[in-house]
């Protein structure tokens, strides 16, 4: 099947969370998604030591909060938003980076995702766990999973770690089977 006709992980998770943001008004939504695709594109930048022309206002404090927590903790960015293919289970994968922090040994990465909404969400587990399996199967040792959340004030980015991969994995999975059930 042709990678571009492979459901992604954020595809399946959409769906079978459609109802999640149902009670929050559209302009809200719209702010949200354009700041956090603003966000990702110069962490995204940052992250592989390119040029950034302009900061957007509204990103300006994650943009500096993302930036504190790189410079503290990142030894090595090993990849940055590229496409992983599952090749048994079919589906596909944009981690934001797998990266080799300070301190650790060489052969153990970690995958951080970036998020800039102020709560934690559970589907963030599944994929997360989703695209460490993606990374797994495509020759990266990632180790360590973890939402990180830049500040919006600029202040030290939360990184949360997350340690229940395996089952999260396996409800992943179900989500995917989901999926297909309804888009096949």
């Amino acid at each position: 099947m042709p990678r571009s006709k492979l459901p992604s992980v954020t595809q399946v998770l959409r769906f079978v969370n459609s109802q999640a943001f149902a009670n929050i008004p559209v302009e809200t939504l719209e702010r949200a998604r354009d700041r956090g695709i603003d966000f990702h594109q110069l962490a995204a930048l940052y992250a592989q030591k390119l040029f950034i022309m302009e900061i957007p206002e509204d990103c300006a404090g994650y943009f500096k909060s993302f930036c504190r927590w790189h410079d503290a903790v990142v030894e090595e960015v090993v990849l940055v938003e590229t496409v992983l293919v599952h090749p048994v289970f079919h589906f596909r994968g944009k981690p934001d980076e797998i990266v080799r922090l300070k301190g650790d040994s060489s052969n153990w990465l970690t995958l951080p995702d970036w998020k800039t909404p102020l709560p934690l969400s559970k589907d963030w587990r599944l994929q997360l766990a989703a695209y460490r399996e993606l990374a797994l199967v495509n020759g990266y040792n990632v180790m360590r999973v973890a939402s990180l959340q830049p500040k919006k004030d600029g202040k030290r980015a939360r990184f949360e770690e997350y340690k229940t991969l395996s089952a999260d994995f396996a409800v992943f999975l179900n989500a995917l089977m989901v999926w297909r059930f309804y888009n096949a």
